[in-house]
């Protein structure tokens, strides 16, 4: 799977890679459904959803890759860009006839 230029190995068959891309899945979840509960300004919103964007792709595919991904200067369009395609590429593999 390539985001933003970078290749992200997604081997659900892969016992470890299945297990970190559920904990990170499970993750982003609660942290994105915490921040809708959570009375913050619109800049601080921005911040904690793209602070939760990077720590879902540091989860499932290891320390320092979001800093790959976004780089120093962050844009939370290309985070919402970047987990959209990671969505695409594991519905894809998911629905696979061999993938229950």
């Amino acid at each position: 799977m390539r985001i933003n230029g970078v290749e992200l190995p997604l081997d659900l068959y892969d016992l470890e890679t299945a297990g970190r891309v559920q904990k990170a899945l499970c993750n982003l979840s609660q942290e994105l459904g915490a921040l809708e509960r959570k009375d913050v300004d619109w800049c601080e919103s921005l911040r904690e959803q793209m602070g939760a964007i990077c720590r879902f792709f540091d989860t499932a595919f290891g320390k320092g890759t979001a800093r790959r991904l976004f780089g120093r200067r962050q844009n939370l369009r290309s985070g919402y860009d970047a987990v959209n395609e990671f969505f695409r590429a594991f519905y894809e593999i998911r629905s696979r006839p061999d993938m229950l």
